[in-house]
């Protein structure tokens, strides 16, 4: 199997196509990535060559070395026109992962160690959101799935769809990327989850990936402090230090529906009126999962 593993459609194919590379049985398996508006991407002279060696190989019988080709083309982006680096690497996600917990503060940091003090921040799910920055401390790339835990209290409602997105900051400006429908003012990565369709109990699947059983609605009761826990969407993005990853959490979504300065046609539901709590600290280590990977010094060629 061929995977065509776009980062800049995350409202649409992401998720899917990296699911099925991931979880096929096959050995022969192969995922092509990029950041690129995809139609452009998948048909650009690279990704037509590398189409025809698998099918030559695989259909016609050709000995083209296909077999050897390393399971993931790997592409890096800094941001949305700028390529970092491309290369090929021996598995998804990369066996070399730092699984690093950046914990939630109410001053709105994210810090590395535990915080020890219980502390809450709200915001209006009509119209507000709770941003959280970690400055990035050297040159990084952060590449894989990551994963969020949180710890909500509704109030005056009974529900809040959590939306959940990663930005790049670089001098205290966001950094835009490729994204679905050919917006270019993407986040680094996008998650989502009603709060009523939360899992039933607490753990990880994967050291990247909370594990969902959504059998049934249950809504929120006054004064319930729930533990969600949200996946966010593969992404490959080199830092350099001094930039700032910057963690926002909302109850709607993040751009308007409007053909000409929104992000037409998505559409999301909003959350119903009230405000959402997020507890940190103490009891509730609110945290945000990261794969960090140090950066390789060559752009293309080896496996990493």
């Amino acid at each position: 199997m061929l995977v065509c593993g776009s980062f800049s459609d995350q409202e649409l194919h992401t998720r899917g196509s990296f699911r099925a590379f991931e979880r096929v049985s096959s050995p022969h398996r192969w995922l092509y990535t990029h950041r690129g508006g995809k139609w452009a991407e998948y048909y650009s002279e690279e990704a037509l060559a590398f189409q025809r060696r698998f099918f030559d190989h695989f259909l016609k019988g050709e000995e083209n070395g296909m077999l050897e080709v390393p399971a993931v083309r790997l592409e890096v982006r800094e941001e949305r026109d700028t390529i970092h680096a491309v290369r090929h690497v021996a598995a998804w996600p990369l066996p070399q992962t730092r699984w690093t917990d950046l914990h939630l503060r109410a001053d709105g940091r994210l810090v590395d160690a535990p915080v020890a003090d219980s502390e809450v921040v709200s915001f209006d799910m009509s119209s507000g959101r709770a941003s959280f920055l970690w400055d990035v401390p050297e040159d990084v790339e952060i590449i894989g799935p990551m994963a969020l835990r949180l710890f909500v209290e509704v109030r005056q409602t009974e529900d809040v769809f959590l939306f959940v997105g990663v930005q790049k900051l670089r001098a205290g400006r966001v950094v835009p990327f490729e994204g679905s429908y050919g917006y270019g003012f993407d986040r680094v990565t996008t998650g989502w989850l009603k709060a009523s369709l939360r899992k039933l109990d607490s753990g990880w699947s994967t050291p990247w990936h909370p594990v969902h059983i959504y059998d049934e609605f249950r809504p929120l009761k006054p004064g319930e402090i729930a533990s969600v826990d949200i996946a966010l969407l593969p992404s490959a993005t080199f830092f350099r230090e001094g930039e700032q990853v910057r963690l926002d959490v909302q109850g709607c979504w993040f751009s308007t529906r409007n053909p000409f300065f929104g992000h037409f046609p998505a559409a999301y539901e909003h959350s119903p009126r009230g405000f959402c709590a997020l507890h940190c600290g103490g009891e509730h280590g609110a945290r945000l999962r990261i794969p960090l990977v140090p950066p390789q010094t060559s752009s293309s060629g080896g496996v990493a």
